[in-house]
């Protein structure tokens, strides 16, 4: 799998937790990249926070991340991010929440 992990509010608000995570999957076979909204002047201290966690590095400088990622031919399979605005269009946060409800509706998820 394909993992992305935004910064600022994920990966920066348990940078410890993320960094395990990171690691893990890394371990495990898996890619993980960071994607970060902030602007390329921004590239050194993104790079110095997140290490060696990830395979590398992507700042969009605010364009939407999913359509820059594939621009790179980078075609994410997990987002982990807190702002999902930033990942695509509205339009396609709404479609993906009511795919969401749909299967939380037909009992899956139940706690």
């Amino acid at each position: 799998m394909i993992f992305a992990v935004d910064l600022d509010g994920t990966y920066g608000a348990a940078p410890i937790l993320w960094r395990r995570f990171c690691l893990d999957a890394r371990a495990d076979g898996h890619k993980v990249f960071c994607v970060t909204a902030r602007p390329e002047s921004n590239r050194s201290f993104v790079e110095q926070f997140v290490g060696d966690s990830v395979h590398e590095v992507f700042l969009t400088d605010y364009h939407q991340k999913r359509e820059f990622m594939e621009e790179q031919g980078i075609f994410i399979d997990v987002w982990i991010d807190d702002n999902p605005h930033a990942i695509c269009s509205a339009e396609n946060v709404v479609d993906n929440i009511e795919v969401s409800n749909t299967w939380r509706d037909r009992g899956h998820g139940a706690e």
